[in-house]
Formats: structure tokens, C-alpha cells, sequence
């Protein structure tokens, strides 16, 4: 099972990916992209990491995938996404 992700892994690859912090109601926090005023992303801002199946849902509702959190200048420090999604082929074949 992969294992969690950072947070300030996630807003700091959500801010290079164009969204910005717009709002936080208790303990989430809410990201928008400009331009695009239906879609925001809310993010539970309490824990020091998100549960992977949280961050696999918000690549999927925002049509984000893996490949574009790898190609960013952050290294994400789960060993286990290029074996069980393998990484390497996908995203740089391109």
C-alpha cells in the first residue's frame, strides 16, 4: 500500500500547477485554479500528510495524474508509486 503524502508536498506542487490558496473554513483549506471558478480543491489542512487515496482523487477530479506531480521540481518521497503505477514508462515515453 502506498504510503501517504506530505502535505506541503501537495499545495507547494498545487501552487506550481497554477492553483492558488483561496479560503480555509476550520481545518480545510480551499484551492483554486485562475480562470476556472467551478473546480476547487479542498484540502484537510490539520494533518502533516494526506492518505494517498485522497491525493489519487484529487489528481483524478482535476485532471492531474502522477506524471504531473513527478515532472515538477518537487521530489515526492514514495518509493512504492513507480512500482505499483510504474512511473518510469508512463511518463517518459512521452
Amino acid at each position: 500500500m502506498p504510503k501517504p503524502i506530505k502535505l506541503k508536498t501537495v499545495i507547494k506542487i498545487l501552487k506550481e500547477k497554477g492553483f492558488f490558496f483561496v479560503s480555509q473554513k476550520g481545518s480545510h483549506g480551499k484551492f483554486r485554479k485562475p480562470g476556472n471558478q467551478t473546480r476547487t480543491v479542498v484540502v484537510k489542512m490539520a494533518k502533516k500528510e494526506i492518505p494517498y487515496g485522497t491525493f489519487q482523487s484529487i489528481l483524478l477530479h482535476y485532471g492531474l495524474d502522477e506524471c504531473d506531480f513527478m515532472t515538477v521540481k518537487t521530489i515526492i518521497t514514495v518509493p512504492s508509486i513507480r512500482d505499483c503505477y510504474n512511473l518510469d514508462k508512463k511518463c517518459y515515453q512521452k
